[in-house]
C-alpha cells in the first residue's frame, strides 16, 4: 500500500463515522506506508492529511505484528 492510499482510506474512513456519528481506535502495524496521520512523509506528493476527528490511530511496537 502506498502511502497516498493510506491517507486516502484514513480520509474515507473518518468521513464514514462522521456520518454515523462513531469514535474509533485503528489499530496499525508499524509498516512505513502507515504513516502518521497528523504529518506526511517526505516522498508524498498528494494533499495535506486532513485532522482526524473521529479516529484514533493506535501503532504497534515493531517486530510485534507476528505475535500478537
Amino acid at each position: 500500500m502506498l502511502s497516498g492510499l493510506w491517507y486516502e482510506f484514513m480520509n474515507s474512513l473518518n468521513e464514514r463515522m462522521r456520518i454515523q456519528d462513531h469514535h474509533i481506535i485503528l489499530l496499525a502495524d508499524n509498516a512505513p506506508t502507515h504513516p502518521s496521520p497528523l504529518s506526511s512523509p517526505l516522498n508524498y506528493m498528494g494533499p495535506a492529511p486532513s485532522a482526524l476527528a473521529n479516529i484514533n490511530v493506535y501503532y504497534l511496537p515493531p517486530n510485534t505484528t507476528a505475535f500478537l
